[in-house]
């Protein structure tokens, strides 16, 4: 149940960030963001792998970074700050199409440190075709294209207390996800930026996340 309650705030959250971008672009309060390539989007936390993925989910090489109103905008110093937030505290990555106005983010990147882990043991999930598990941290499934989620071992504290886990989810736009793309995509790009986040938060070995994406089932 509170893994369902995260998901459905999370999501949540993703409806009104792109509310918000559309509404500031419709009042020209929302100055306009420079064109990036796939290397440069989320503090150039994606490798090779993960730079062609995106750029064949988009089906585009040029994107743009909404921040959430933050002037500092996404970089792993941030997300290690905000990890024991909450979601409308943390920091997360959006990344849209370079020439899309839709306000809808092609992906929505966020981390958070947890005291518990999935497993991929429920007969809904083995049942669902578009379930697909990957032998990748503690738990790793993509939703179709929709979603990624992966937790990965990661000791951090926020004050006296000790988390031993991290959650990355990713979530995306249907409506901006070109038919190329795959769940292996996504989860690409998410475990691109969790190996990235676990050697700045110096949990790489514990993490022992792979540097190439292979589907378990």
């Amino acid at each position: 149940m509170k893994l369902l309650t995260q998901s459905v705030s999370r999501k949540s959250l993703l409806a009104v960030a792109a509310l918000t971008v559309t509404l500031s672009a419709c009042s020209g309060d929302e100055q306009q963001k420079p064109t990036l390539s796939a290397a440069q989007v989320c503090a150039s936390t994606l490798d090779e792998s993960a730079t062609a993925a995106l750029e064949r989910m988009g089906n585009t090489k040029n994107f743009r970074e909404n921040y959430r109103g933050t002037p500092e905008g996404f970089s792993l110093a941030s997300v290690a700050r905000t990890l024991h937030d909450d979601a409308t505290r943390r920091t997360g990555c959006f990344v849209y199409k370079a020439d899309d106005d839709s306000g809808h983010p092609l992906v929505d990147v966020d981390f958070s440190a947890t005291a518990m882990h999935a497993k991929p043991n429920s007969p809904s999930e083995a049942a669902d075709p578009d379930s697909i598990f990957y032998p990748i941290g503690l738990y790793a499934k993509t939703q179709s294209t929709n979603s990624a989620t992966l937790y990965f071992a990661c000791s951090t504290r926020d004050g006296n207390t000790e988390t031993p886990y991290v959650k990355a989810t990713l979530y995306s736009s249907p409506d901006q996800v070109s038919t190329k793309a795959n769940g292996k995509d996504i989860m690409t790009i998410l475990n691109a930026m969790s190996r990235a986040l676990s050697r700045h938060l110096g949990c790489e070995s514990e993490a022992a996340l792979p540097p190439q994406v292979t589907v378990g089932n």
